[in-house]
């Protein structure tokens, strides 16, 4: 059986996958940073945008989690 999709099914295919990694990777990196409090950060990405969502003690770790993500490859 042949399966046909066409180029904008492929493209979001492709960018689903490609925003799972980057989410992955964004989580990996936060996790990593011992001044980060990662389990309470959520992490959600569409089409290469990041967003970070959770409570944290001050604009410190905001900057800090912020300069995080841009480090990560392919966030835009």
């Amino acid at each position: 059986h042949w399966i046909a999709l066409d180029r904008n099914q492929e493209n979001e295919q492709s960018g689903a996958l490609n925003d799972t990694k980057i989410t992955a990777d964004v989580k990996q990196t936060l996790f990593r940073d011992n001044k980060i409090p990662s389990n309470q950060i959520s992490v959600v990405t569409k089409n290469g945008v990041v967003q970070l969502c959770g409570f944290v003690e001050d604009k410190k770790v905001i900057d800090k989690a912020s300069a995080v993500v841009r480090s990560v490859k392919d966030v835009r």
